[in-house]
């Protein structure tokens, strides 16, 4: 008898247990090298702004220790007892004639005032100076203003000194200044004609041009021509040669800064119309040429010199040399290629 067909066996019941699995996280594995990061690693907005208050002052120092040490390079006769001084000014004689002498004076020396921070005035040490040149007496025809540098003319009798005031009067003595100036004009040479004149400012006298408008020159004002040709340009600035026709108080100072609006580098009292004693305001590439921040401009010495004179009796000009500042700032200004000509000859545009 055929048995019955064997019923198929059911699957065997699951294994796995019945609670649920946690999700599968989707966060990327962090590598077992990796070090946590600590709390200290992180630097909060305050940690920034310290450091960019520690990095801007420690710049203003740095600017301001460049400003002094640029001051520094100037000729400082304060501290010298006055046989010193006198004896750094028998140096500087650039023509010693039978009645008159031509001197080197240096910026920062007064002609007839003397101060607190300069203690030392010309006049003062004339007589002195007088007996080393083996003269009875040397006395002022002229003058420079007391940052000026350069040749000034002395007369050794009361006669040559009225010969030569008289040549001053009538336009016979060539005198050339060579200024670096800030910014350039715009025509290569040109003659500025403007009568110049006193005001008062913020109670402060200082000269100044007569208001724009044309018209006959107002009363007091002075007849004041100056002569002026491009050297050489550099770094935002330029070097000018300056004649003087006439020799009106400040007048190359007034016409340079408020006529041709390009002041002479370090004359603070008239590189604005409506401020004085500010700091001069400097281009950005005249500033980084001096290593210097805008504010620490005042530190800059006045930059005009009186390169050269000639009058009847001389057989040729006296040229003064440049001071050791002005020579080193030509070429920090990229103006000075090569070895400096009494007549700018060697300089070109830049």
């Amino acid at each position: 008898m055929a048995s019955s067909p064997t019923p198929a066996s059911s699957p065997p019941p699951s294994t796995r247990s019945t609670k649920s699995e946690p999700a599968t996280s989707t966060r990327p594995k962090q590598s077992s090298d990796a070090k946590p990061e600590k709390p200290s690693d992180r630097r909060s907005a305050l940690d920034v702004v310290r450091e960019m208050r520690a990095s801007a002052a420690s710049a203003r120092k740095e600017s301001t220790n460049r400003g002094r040490q640029l001051k520094a390079e100037v000729t400082d006769l304060s501290a010298l007892p006055a046989c010193d001084v006198v004896s750094f000014l028998r140096r500087g004689v650039l023509h010693n004639a039978d009645d008159f002498v031509v001197l080197y004076k240096p910026a920062g020396m007064s002609i007839h005032s003397a101060s607190e921070r300069h203690p030392h005035c010309l006049t003062a040490v004339l007589p002195d100076l007088a007996k080393k040149l083996h003269c009875d007496q040397l006395l002022t025809v002229h003058r420079l203003d007391r940052d000026t540098s350069g040749a000034l003319l002395l007369a050794k009798t009361p006669e040559a000194a009225h010969r030569i005031s008289q040549l001053l009067r009538e336009g016979r003595v060539v005198k050339t200044y060579w200024a670096i100036v800030r910014g350039e004009p715009d025509l290569p040479r040109g003659v500025l004609d403007i009568p110049v004149m006193k005001t008062t400012i913020a109670g402060k006298e200082r000269m100044t041009l007569p208001s724009a408008g044309g018209g006959n020159a107002p009363p007091g004002a002075q007849k004041a021509v100056t002569r002026y040709r491009v050297l050489a340009r550099g770094s935002g600035c330029s070097l000018l040669e300056l004649t003087p026709a006439t020799g009106v108080r400040h007048q190359l100072r007034v016409h340079l800064g408020l006529g041709l609006g390009c002041p002479v580098l370090g004359d603070h009292k008239y590189s604005r119309w409506e401020t004085v004693m500010k700091p001069q305001r400097l281009p950005p590439a005249a500033l980084s040429a001096f290593g210097l921040r805008a504010p620490e401009a005042r530190h800059l010495p006045m930059h005009l010199h009186a390169r050269a004179l000639w009058m009847p009796g001389l057989e040729r000009r006296v040229t003064a040399p440049l001071p050791v500042f002005f020579k080193r700032n030509l070429r920090r200004l990229k103006m000075a290629a090569g070895k400096v000509k009494a007549d700018g000859s060697n300089f070109q545009k830049v």
